[in-house]
Parts: C-alpha cells; structure tokens; sequence
C-alpha cells in the first residue's frame, strides 16, 4: 500500500509538480523527510527510479554536447525558480551520501580519512546505482554539479548543507569530481554579482579545507589558475582576480582577499602555498592598503559592518576590512621575515664558502713558497757541491804536477 502511494507522488513528477513548480516546496519536503529515515528508506525510492527523476526534473533531458559546449547549455529552470527546490536538492544530496563512493575514488586515501561532516554517513552504504554515477561521474555530471554550485546562492541556507556534504564527500580522493565542481565554483567567482559571493565561498571553503592527496592541487588550481588542455579551458585564480578586479569591481578583489586570508588562517597548507607567491601577494595587500587610506570618514561616521551588507561594486572602508588588513599585513610580514631569514641564511653559507676558499688559497701560497724555499735550497746546495768539486780537482791536479 505505502509503495504505492510513494509511486503515485513520483508520477506526480511528470506533470503536476512541473506544471506548478511554485507551489513545490512542500512537495519535496515530503520526500526529503522520507530520505532521511535511513538507508532502507533511500533504498526504496532508489527501487522506485527517484533519483533519475528528480535529477530529469531539475535539469530536463540530456541534449547532445561537446566538451566544450556541456557547460553552455541553458539552464531548465530560472534562478527565481530555482528558490523553491531547497527540498529537492537535500532529497538528492541525502540519497548520494547513502551511496559508497570509496570504488570511485582516483586516488589512494593513504593516511587520510574523510572530515567530520554536518551531518553523520549512515553506518552501512548502498552499492550506487546507474542513475547516481551517471550525475556525478558521467554524462549528466556538468549539467546536475553546476545546478548544485548554483543552488549555493539561491536557496536557503539550511538547505544548502546538505549540498555542502555531499559535495565534499563526493570530493574525496576523486580529482575527476573535484575537478567539475571547482570548474563551476570559479566561474561563478568570475562572474556572479559581488553581493552573491559569500555563499559561493562558504563552499569553496569547505572543499579546500577537504583534507586528503588532492589538497594542495584544489589549493593550486584556486589560488592561481586552472588549465584545461583538453578544453582549451582557462579559469583564474583569485590573486588574478584580485589585480584584473581592482579599478572595475574592487569589491570582489577584496572579497578574494579576505577568503584567502581566512583559509591561511585555519588552512597551513594554504597559509604555506600562498607564501610561495610572495608577489602576488605583495601587491594584493598593499592594494587593500591604500583602499584603506583612500577611503577616510570622519571620527563620527559610523563604519558599517562588512562590504557584504552593499549591493554596489565599490570597495567601502568597514570594520570587517580593517580586520582583513591587519590579519593579510601579519601574514605579509611573516612572508618577508622568513624571506629574510632565507636570504640571511644564504649570506652565511656564501661567507662560509668564500673563507673556505680563502683558507684553501692560503694554503696553496704557502706551499708554494715552501716549495720555492726548498727549490732554492736545493740550487744552494748543487751550486756549492760543485765548487767544492773544482776545487777539489784542482788540488789533485797540482799534487800530480809535483
């Protein structure tokens, strides 16, 4: 009885919820909340074809692409649409996280193991069906991971979480799954409205946080650009953000300069990576500082809180920003003080080598002069055994004569 009245709403997919998709929020929460009674729950609507129809719901049938064209395909839905699919994505992302992913990683995990995620991996895995691999790994897999990017700026924050754990889960020892998502993570950063970003970069900031053999190219790939050869994909990283940013829309490049701030602060491998591009960095701070200096109140305007808080693109001087600065100018500073400690360290060995070389010539010049002193006295000694011989001869020479 109840399997069938689960198959009646799943039919309902097909017509009545796309024809009233305004009115559908409380249509998802109802599978949603069935999902998330537990495996045996996820097993079931997997039994009924749920995935593959909610994923067809939200981003309509497969058109044939290109490599190059799979991420220019419109979208199904509008971004006001797409509001009320908060649900909907939770009910995927929940059915994905009672998936084993572990046969589809690229890499080995080694030593490394998952981070603790918002919501707890139920005890046992479902082997993934067709339907599943086909949306993260497969044909389907641009078109539903830039629906989840998107869905990062348009639904709830609530729902969003669940998008957060099933993207990192996904992302795990997978440089394939890593790979899209951060693909269509720094496009939006490119290109979204700056008003829009901090959603986007509460993501980012979860994956690059993802722990595992892949870290420090994540890191890499956003930090400073991504190449697709294949492609003929370029996508930038932030520091080029930053400078290319800066006169049309300083917003974002201060925006780009306060994730990496917060990343080296809880991220030492990030916090290392940056210090590896020391002027980039450099003039990235030194940007922010003269904002700062620019952008003078008087003591009694009141600064606002965060550049977050204004829908223009101007920078605008706040608390939050005076925050960033200090934080980016200590890790300026600790950047130049270990440059210098590696210059100082360099001088020493160059002193080192120039007296080892100095004491080495010394020693030559004074075997060299040994040598000429012996050399002389060996000349000394010939000479005067010669003499001693003449004379010697000439004596024999007068006795004979007598």
């Amino acid at each position: 009885m109840f399997s069938d009245v689960m198959q009646l709403l799943l039919d309902m997919l097909k017509r009545e919820v796309l024809d009233n998709c305004k009115q559908s929020m409380q249509y998802f929460w109802l599978l949603s909340s069935y999902a998330q009674m537990g495996t045996k729950a996820c097993a079931h609507l997997f039994s009924k074809n749920c995935f593959h129809l909610l994923v067809s719901f939200l981003i309509g049938q497969s058109p044939p692409t290109t490599p190059t064209t799979e991420e220019l395909q419109p979208r199904r839905w509008s971004s006001l649409q797409a509001r009320e699919f908060g649900q909907l994505h939770m009910t995927l992302s929940t059915l994905v996280m009672h998936c084993d992913v572990s046969p589809y990683r690229t890499v080995a995990a080694g030593l490394h193991k998952l981070s603790k995620l918002h919501n707890a991996l139920p005890e046992s895995l479902l082997k993934m069906p067709e339907d599943v691999h086909s949306a993260l790994y497969g044909a389907d897999s641009v078109r539903y991971i830039r629906e989840v990017a998107l869905s990062c700026r348009e639904i709830d924050s609530c729902d969003t979480v669940a998008n957060v754990d099933m993207l990192v889960y996904c992302s795990f020892c997978n440089e394939t799954f890593s790979l899209i998502i951060l693909r269509q993570i720094m496009n939006l950063y490119v290109s979204i409205a700056s008003n829009e970003l901090k959603p986007i970069f509460d993501v980012l900031y979860q994956l690059l946080l993802l722990e595992d053999p892949l870290q420090l190219f994540r890191l890499r790939c956003v930090i400073d650009c991504y190449i697709d050869k294949e492609r003929s994909l370029l996508l930038k990283g932030m520091l080029s953000v930053i400078k290319e940013s800066h006169l049309t829309d300083s917003r974002r490049s201060y925006q780009c300069i306060k994730f990496l701030v917060n990343l080296a602060s809880k991220c030492p491998v990030a916090k290392d990576y940056l210090m590896q591009t020391s002027s980039s960095w450099h003039w990235a701070v030194n940007w922010l500082r003269k904002q700062m200096t620019d952008h003078c109140w008087t003591p009694t305007t009141v600064l606002p809180a965060s550049n977050e808080d204004f829908s223009r693109k101007s920078f605008q001087r706040t608390i939050s920003a005076q925050d960033t600065l200090a934080e980016a100018t200590a890790l300026l500073t600790e950047l130049e003080n270990k440059d210098q400690l590696s210059y100082m360290d360099v001088s020493d060995l160059e002193v080192t080598e120039i007296t080892e070389m100095e004491s080495e010539e010394t020693a030559v010049d004074e075997a060299l002069e040994q040598t000429c002193e012996m050399a002389s006295l060996a000349t000394a000694v010939v000479h005067t055994t010669s003499k001693e011989s003449v004379n010697v001869t000439k004596t024999i020479g007068l006795d004979e004569i007598d």
